[in-house]
C-alpha cells in the first residue's frame, strides 16, 4: 500500500480559560444591571470564533461539507472577516452578493499574505472576476462606488 500526501492544511484554535469566580468578596459587592448582562452576552457571542455565514465554529464543519466531521478549511479576508471556504464560495456565487463581504459589504478579497489562503487563491480570483463582470452596469458606465470597493482593477 502506498500513500501520497498531496497537501496539508493547518488550522488551529485557541481560547482563554478564565474562570468567572463570583465568590470573590471584592467583586461580589457590585451587581450588574440587566442592560450590562445583555451587553456581556452579546460581547461573548461576538468573541466566539464562528463563521460569519453559517455561524458554526471554525473547527467544525460547515453545512456544505461533503464529509462532516473532517473539518472545513477557512479563508481570511482582507477586511478581517473569516469564513469556511464553502460558505463564502456559496455566498459569492449568488447574484445578490455582488462580490462583497457579507458582514461589512466591502469588496471581498483573500488576504494574500495568509498561507491558509494559498490553495484557494486562484479559484477565488476567477469567482470574483465572474461576479464582478456580471455586476458592471449596462452602457459601460462605471460607478465610482464600484471602483472604490475594489470591483474594477
Amino acid at each position: 500500500m502506498r500513500i501520497e500526501v498531496t497537501g496539508v492544511s493547518l488550522v488551529s484554535t485557541w481560547a482563554w480559560d478564565i474562570p468567572k469566580d463570583s465568590s470573590n468578596a471584592e467583586h461580589a459587592t457590585i451587581q450588574p444591571t440587566e442592560v450590562e448582562q445583555e451587553e456581556e452576552e452579546q460581547e461573548s457571542d461576538e468573541d466566539e470564533e464562528v463563521c460569519g455565514i453559517c455561524r458554526n465554529r471554525y473547527d467544525a464543519t460547515c453545512p456544505s461539507c461533503e464529509y462532516p466531521g473532517s473539518g472545513c478549511p477557512i479563508v481570511l479576508g482582507l477586511c478581517n472577516h473569516n469564513f469556511h471556504v464553502h460558505c463564502i464560495k456559496q455566498w459569492l456565487s449568488t447574484e445578490t452578493s455582488r462580490g462583497l463581504c457579507p458582514l461589512c459589504r466591502q469588496g471581498f478579497q483573500l488576504r494574500t499574505s495568509a498561507l491558509i489562503n494559498k490553495p484557494h487563491y486562484e479559484e477565488f480570483q476567477k469567482l470574483l472576476m465572474s461576479v464582478r463582470q456580471h455586476n458592471i452596469p449596462m452602457g459601460g458606465e462605471l460607478d465610482q462606488d464600484m471602483m472604490d470597493d475594489g470591483f474594477i482593477r
